[in-house]
């Protein structure tokens, strides 16, 4: 069976009893052991039992399809279901896997660890097709899915985040889930006593080299700096940055400023706005200074104007086929121009 993206968590939690062999693949390489080790918890508590739990080579099966089957009849000595598993399986492995799936002998549960496959693999349509398989996808999280990973996983450790925190963690950790696990709980530790994480802790833990740029440029844009700018794209390009995570790093910075100046506007004061946003000027001065530059040198017709570029900018290097570099430095040079000129009109 073809069990969708949004499906995989639930069925990984309570799946199908009828199946026997789990097809689990995708590009997030974290999230395809988190999952094909929770399959495996659920029918053995102790992943090290050798009674109960064997890796079998892909390479040794696929010349002789009995090595699965008589390692699936096996019993345990020390009683219980089995679990067989395949790491880093391919389509070779897609003739055994269709074998044993037509009349898999013994209860044994195959789990079977895949990279990126594509729609056309073999292996994925065996088990898609199979009555007692299941095709499980991992793809990585995005969106509201990665902000709420993000938060479970800071409320697993005992701490909370402000939104910004959160974004900034999302930003930075959303490529592979056991890495955005593993930080996490390394910022965990950074925390000691203290619960509320805030943007500074992200910064001093989990923050590369790669947001620091992203930050250059972002912050060159709203100085109005072509100069600084410049240099910070080049630096990106260089090492090999998405211009489409470039183009995140402008907006979000530009949705904060709308905010502030939205909020200016609303008490009178810079202050009680940045109250309003839980910015404390001592601990978060890298965002507060910059901010209350921007808010004097921008007007929010300019920003409003800002953000529909940078969208049809993104949009542009996602579906038009044109070069993502030539797209974002155009889009980002002529808003920071324009701006430092007085002159940004739609």
């Amino acid at each position: 069976m073809k069990i969708s993206a949004r499906q995989a968590d639930g069925f990984v939690k309570n799946p199908d009893p009828k199946v026997r062999g789990v097809l689990v693949y995708g590009p997030d390489t974290g999230l395809v052991r988190e999952r094909a080790e929770t399959l495996a918890r659920g029918v053995v508590d102790d992943l090290t039992d050798p009674f109960r739990v064997a890796e079998l080579d892909a390479s040794a099966v696929v010349k002789d399809v009995a090595l699965l089957n008589d390692e699936a009849a096996a019993i345990a000595l020390t009683g219980g279901r089995r679990v067989i598993r395949f790491k880093d399986a391919g389509d070779r492995l897609a003739d055994a896997m269709k074998t044993f799936l037509a009349d898999p002998p013994g209860d044994a549960l195959v789990i079977v660890e895949g990279g990126e496959l594509s729609a056309s693999s073999k292996l994925r349509k065996v088990f898609e097709a199979a009555g007692l398989g299941a095709a499980l996808p991992c793809y990585r999280d995005e969106g509201r899915d990665l902000e709420r990973v993000v938060a479970t996983t800071l409320a697993d450790q005992g701490l909370q985040a402000s939104p910004d925190a959160v974004d900034l963690l999302a930003d930075l950790l959303g490529g592979d889930r056991l890495l955005t696990r593993s930080e996490i709980a390394k910022l965990a530790v950074y925390m000691g006593d203290q619960e509320e994480v805030g943007i500074d802790d992200v910064l001093a833990v989990v923050a590369d080299s790669s947001y620091l740029t992203f930050e250059t440029i972002a912050r060159a844009v709203l100085a109005g700096d072509t100069v600084a700018l410049g240099r910070g794209l080049d630096r990106a390009f260089a090492e090999r940055e998405s211009p489409i995570a470039i183009l995140g790093a402008v907006r979000r910075e530009l949705q904060r400023l709308a905010l502030f100046v939205a909020l200016v506007g609303e008490t009178g004061s810079p202050d009680a706005a940045l109250k309003a946003m839980r910015l404390d000027p001592r601990r978060h001065f890298r965002i507060v200074e910059p901010l209350r530059g921007a808010a004097r040198r921008w007007r929010p017709d300019d920003v409003a104007v800002a953000l529909t570029w940078l969208a049809e900018a993104d949009l542009h290097c996602k579906s038009t086929g044109f070069p993502d570099v030539t797209i974002c430095r155009e889009v980002l040079t002529r808003m920071t121009s324009g701006l430092k000129e007085r002159r940004l009109v739609a």
